[in-house]
């Protein structure tokens, strides 16, 4: 009877967790792709679209997804992954996107309660693509990536490009990488604002004139 009642607790503790809702694009697509946060643009969308994928946006409140939540987005199913570098994907979040056994019968498993039985396993996720919403990847652990077969990518253009042979065009200004005048543009901004102590000055233009001290304004 012991017995018995540590499998019911054991199977009742299994339920996953419930999953973000989502904002379904292209719902007939028969590659189902996740997009952990809400991008901007639509040049993506439209690409993925029209290869024939299903995209499900995570449009959840939550800044930064828990792994669990991850992992109820990933479902039964799913061909490839949007994440973002706030996420830790490692061989938990790799393996269930590829794992061809349910992490209810995975648990059974390890408990060694009882013989996982055909209804707990479920065919593989399928997924074979991670794609990182950043230049870097230093939440990504690429070897797992790799042990659970997925590939990886991330921001494309970030790496300035090899030399071009002799016969070819000269490279655009921009194929230095998508991050490069975005950086050099950030760092004037902030350099001038603090400068004219733009921060101290916002405000003033809010304020009744007698407060209008320009002298301190303009120092």
């Amino acid at each position: 009877m012991q017995r018995l009642r540590r499998v019911a607790q054991a199977t009742r503790s299994l339920a996953t967790a419930a999953a973000p809702p989502v904002r379904v694009h292209n719902p007939e697509g028969t590659k189902r792709v996740v997009v952990t946060k809400d991008l901007p643009g639509q040049r993506w969308l439209d690409i993925l679209t029209a290869s024939g994928c299903r995209v499900e946006v995570c449009t959840s409140a939550d800044t930064i997804l828990s792994t669990s939540a991850i992992k109820a987005l990933l479902g039964a199913r799913c061909d490839g992954v949007i994440g973002q570098l706030t996420e830790r994907w490692d061989a938990e979040l790799f393996g269930a996107l590829r794992a061809g056994e349910s992490a209810a019968a995975s648990r059974l498993r390890s408990r060694k309660l009882t013989p996982v039985r055909p209804r707990l396993a479920r065919p593989a996720a399928g997924g074979s693509a991670y794609s990182n919403y950043a230049v870097g990847y230093d939440n990504v652990k690429v070897a797992d990536a790799t042990a659970a077969g997925v590939a990886v990518g991330n921001t494309p253009g970030a790496v300035p490009p090899q030399a071009p042979p002799p016969a070819a065009p000269p490279p655009s200004p921009r194929a230095a990488g998508v991050l490069t005048e975005t950086t050099a543009e950030t760092a004037a901004a902030l350099t001038l604002a603090a400068a004219r102590r733009i921060v101290e000055a916002r405000p003033a233009p809010r304020a009744p004139p007698a407060q209008l001290t320009a002298p301190l304004l303009a120092g």
